[in-house]
C-alpha cells in the first residue's frame, strides 16, 4: 500500500464560519475579534460534545472532523442554534488524507468548505452522502435543494438544507447561487484552510482563465502513472482567489495560462517538471522541478499544485486594473522573481529579478512595490549599513509604485516597514489602515498587520489577520509559518505543530519555515526534536555559523536535563558569544528565560534596545518570555520600543495584561514607568 492510500480515510466534515463577518470587521474590528473568539469556543465546545475534533481554522473558519454524520449534523445544529451572530455550516461525508500533525486534506474536506459557503447564514447545507447516511427524524429535517455546481471543482452534486419543524428552509443563498449558475460566489472558502471573509474586488475586468493539462508519464511504472493522473485535479483545486478561474477539462473557453509537466522517475527518485505558458503566444513564462522519495508521491503532488497555483496567483496580480502594461519578457522575470520572493535563501535572486522586470517595464506597479516590500525586509531583522539606503530605495519604489497604482497595498507595506523609528507605532498603523482600505485582499498587508500586532502584544488579534493571510494567499510560506509562530505565542501548542508541519510538508527547503519548526519544538518543550533537527546540518541551514550551533545544542541540552551546572556553562558561553557580536541579543534573551535566567533576559533585552533600535519588537511576545511578562520590570524595557507610551495613548493592551493571576497592574505599573525607560 502506498503513503497516500495509507492516509486515506471516511470521515465526516464540518466547515463553519461567521455570517458576514467582513461587514462586522469593518464596523467594529474588536467586536469581530470577540464573535471569532467566541465561535472558537463554541465549535471547540460542539466538537467534544458529539466526538468531534477542530482539524484546522483560519480567520474566523472552523473545519471539524467527525467520525459519524449523526454526530456532524447535532453539532452543526447546536452551533446555528446557539446564541450569538449567524454562522453557516456546511456538511459532507467523504474521502480524505490525513498528513502528519493531524490536518486533513482532499475533496471531502474541499466539498464541506464549498458548501458553507454556499449556506445562507444561519443556515445548514449538507452533501447527498451526508443525507443517504441519516436516519429517522434527523433525516426528514433536510430537505433537497436541487443540483449544486462546487466552485472551482467542476462538479455538480444533490445538496439539501436543514428545515426547522414548521419552518421552511433559508433560500437567500440557494436563489443567488441558481440565478448565476457556475459564476463563483463571494466569500467562497480558499483551499481548506477557511472561507475568504472579506469582499475583494475584482483583480480584472475579466478572470485569468487557466487551463490545466494533461502531465505525460515517462514511463510505465504505476507510481508515476498515478502522480501524473492526480497532478491536474490537485493543481485546479489549489487554484483560488479573486481575478483566477480554472477551466475545466475541454471547456470551450479560450485559455490565458496553460499549466502542465512530465513526471518521471530520476535518481531513485519522483521527479516533476511543471511550467506554465502563454496559451495566446504559446510561450513558457515560468518553470519549475520537484523532487521526493516514491515513498512519498501525494507529498510531491500538493507541492507542485501549491506551487504552480502560487504562480498562477502572481499572473493575476500582474493583470489587476491599474497594474500598468507588462511585456512577455518583462513578466518571465516578475514571475520568477515572485515566485522565490518567500524563500529567504533566493531573496538576492528574487532582488534582481525585479530589477530586471522594472528596467523592461517601468511603469509596471506589482514590481515596483515587490521590489519596496523586498528592500524593506532586508533592513527588518536589525541594524545594517546598508539599512539607510534600502530604506531610502523601499520608499522610493513604493511611491513609484503608488503613482501608477493607488490602490497598490503592497507599497503601502513597504511603506510601513521603512518607518523609522520603529517606535512610531501610529504611523505604522495608519499606513497599514490606508493599505486594507484600498486593497483589502492584500494578503502580504493583513500578514503585516498581524505581525504589527504581534509586536504590540496582542496576538489573539494576531491570529485574526494571520489566519486571513493564510486564506487569502494559502500558497506563502512566510504566511503559513508565521500562523504557527503566532499560534505557539498563544499557547496553543497543537495548534501550532499540526499548522507547521504542514507547512513543512509543502516546503521542506524553506529556511523561515524550518526555523519556524525548530523553534516550535524548543519554546514548546520538545527539546529532543529540536536537537534532532539541530544536529542535521541540512535542515538548520539558517543558523550561520558553529559557535551558533554549539550554543543552541548546550542550552537546548541544560533544559532538557534541568541540571544546573549545565545551565550555568550554557548561560556563559551564550553570554560571551552575544558580547562578542557572534549571538543575536534578541534570540539570547529568550533562550535565557526559557533557562530561567530572568535577570540576564532582561540586561540582554536592554542591549537589543541599543544596539538594534530599528528591530521589531515581536521577540518580546514570543513563548518563552513569559515570565518576563509576568515581572513588572517587563514594562521598562517594553517603553525603550515604545510600547507602553503606545498602550496607554490607544488603551489597547498586550494580552498578558488580561491575565487575573498576573502579580501587577499594567495600568499602574505603566504610568509610573514613562520617563524610565530613556
Amino acid at each position: 500500500m502506498n503513503e497516500a492510500a495509507a492516509n486515506r480515510k471516511l470521515a465526516t466534515i464540518v466547515a463553519v464560519d461567521v455570517a458576514g463577518f467582513s461587514a462586522r470587521a469593518e464596523a467594529d474590528e474588536a467586536s469581530a475579534i470577540d464573535t471569532v473568539a467566541a465561535l472558537r469556543a463554541a465549535v471547540t465546545g460542539a466538537a467534544e460534545t458529539y466526538g468531534g475534533r477542530v482539524f484546522n481554522s483560519a480567520g474566523d473558519g472552523f473545519m471539524v472532523e467527525f467520525p459519524t454524520v449523526s454526530g456532524a449534523v447535532a453539532a452543526a445544529l447546536a452551533l446555528v442554534d446557539g446564541a450569538g451572530p449567524p454562522v453557516r455550516v456546511g456538511v459532507h461525508l467523504g474521502e480524505v488524507s490525513q498528513v502528519p500533525g493531524g490536518d486533513l486534506l482532499g475533496h471531502g474536506v474541499n466539498v464541506a468548505a464549498r458548501l458553507e459557503a454556499m449556506a445562507p447564514p444561519g443556515g445548514v447545507l449538507i452533501s447527498a452522502a451526508a443525507r443517504q447516511a441519516l436516519r429517522g427524524p434527523d433525516a426528514r429535517r433536510f430537505k433537497p435543494q436541487g443540483e449544486a455546481r462546487l466552485d472551482k471543482m467542476h462538479e455538480t452534486m444533490p445538496v439539501f438544507a436543514f428545515v426547522p419543524p414548521g419552518g421552511r428552509p433559508k433560500i437567500l443563498r440557494r436563489r443567488r447561487w441558481l440565478a448565476f449558475g457556475a459564476v463563483a460566489l463571494t466569500a467562497l472558502a480558499a483551499g481548506v484552510a477557511a472561507a475568504i471573509w472579506i469582499t475583494q474586488r475584482p483583480a480584472s475586468p475579466r478572470p485569468l482563465h487557466v487551463a490545466v493539462a494533461a502531465f505525460q508519464p515517462f514511463g510505465r511504472e504505476d507510481i508515476v502513472v498515478s502522480l501524473a493522473r492526480s497532478l491536474p485535479d490537485a493543481i485546479r483545486g489549489n487554484i483560488t482567489g479573486a481575478g483566477v478561474e480554472p477551466l475545466a477539462p475541454g471547456a470551450p473557453t479560450p485559455a490565458d495560462l496553460v499549466v502542465g509537466g512530465v513526471v518521471n522517475l530520476e535518481g531513485g527518485n519522483l521527479h516533476v517538471s511543471t511550467q506554465i505558458s502563454d496559451a495566446r503566444r504559446q510561450v513558457t513564462l515560468w518553470s519549475a522541478a520537484f523532487d521526493a522519495p516514491p515513498q512519498a508521491p501525494a507529498v510531491l503532488r500538493d507541492r507542485v499544485a501549491v506551487g504552480a497555483a502560487a504562480v498562477v496567483a502572481c499572473a493575476a496580480k500582474a493583470r489587476r486594473p491599474g497594474a500598468g502594461e507588462i511585456a512577455t519578457e518583462a513578466l518571465r522575470s516578475f514571475l520568477k522573481a515572485c515566485a522565490l520572493s518567500d524563500d529567504p535563501k533566493a531573496s538576492e535572486t528574487a532582488r534582481a529579478l525585479y530589477r530586471d522586470a522594472i528596467e523592461q517595464a517601468p511603469t509596471f506597479a506589482p514590481a515596483l512595490s515587490s521590489l519596496a516590500r523586498m528592500s524593506a525586509l532586508t533592513i527588518r531583522d536589525g541594524a545594517s549599513e546598508e539599512a539607510p539606503q534600502m530604506r531610502r530605495e523601499a520608499a522610493d519604489y513604493a511611491h513609484r509604485a503608488l503613482a501608477i497604482d493607488p490602490r497598490d497595498g503592497s507599497a503601502f507595506q513597504a511603506l510601513e516597514m521603512a518607518v523609522v523609528p520603529i517606535s512610531r507605532w501610529d504611523e505604522r498603523q495608519r499606513l497599514l489602515s490606508r493599505g486594507l482600505t484600498v486593497d483589502p485582499s492584500n494578503a502580504d498587508l493583513a500578514y503585516e498587520q498581524g505581525r504589527v500586532l504581534v509586536a504590540l502584544g496582542r496576538i489573539q488579534e494576531a491570529l485574526i489577520y494571520q489566519g486571513r493571510a493564510v486564506a487569502l494567499d494559502p500558497h506563502s510560506a512566510t504566511n503559513a509559518a508565521q500562523l504557527a509562530n503566532s499560534l505557539a505565542a498563544s499557547g496553543d501548542a497543537t495548534a501550532a505543530e499540526t499548522a507547521i508541519e504542514r507547512a513543512y510538508q509543502l516546503w521542506p527547503d524553506n529556511d523561515q519555515v524550518r526555523a519556524v519548526r525548530f523553534w516550535i519544538a524548543a519554546w514548546t518543550g520538545r527539546d529532543s526534536a529540536a536537537l534532532q533537527m539541530l544536529d542535521d546540518p541540512n535542515f538548520a541551514t539558517w543558523i550561520s555559523n558553529g559557535e551558533q550551533r554549539g550554543i543552541w545544542s548546550a542550552i537546548l541540552r541544560a533544559h532538557q536535563s534541568r541540571d544546573l551546572a549545565q545551565k550555568a556553562e550554557a548561560r556563559r558561553r551564550l553570554l560571551e558569544s552575544e558580547a562578542r557580536g557572534d549571538f543575536p541579543p534578541w534570540s539570547g534573551a529568550q533562550l535565557l528565560a526559557l533557562l530561567g535566567f530572568k535577570d540576564d533576559a532582561f540586561a540582554m533585552v536592554d542591549r537589543v534596545s541599543r544596539r538594534a533600535p530599528d528591530r521589531d519588537p515581536v521577540f518580546l511576545f514570543r513563548a518563552p518570555m513569559s515570565p518576563l511578562q509576568r515581572d513588572p520590570r517587563f514594562m521598562v524595557v517594553a517603553e525603550r520600543f515604545g510600547l507602553v507610551s503606545y498602550w496607554r495613548k490607544t488603551d489597547r493592551w498586550p494580552d498578558f495584561c488580561a491575565d487575573p493571576a498576573l502579580p501587577y497592574d499594567c495600568r499602574a505599573v505603566a504610568g509610573k514607568t514613562i520617563g524610565q525607560a530613556p
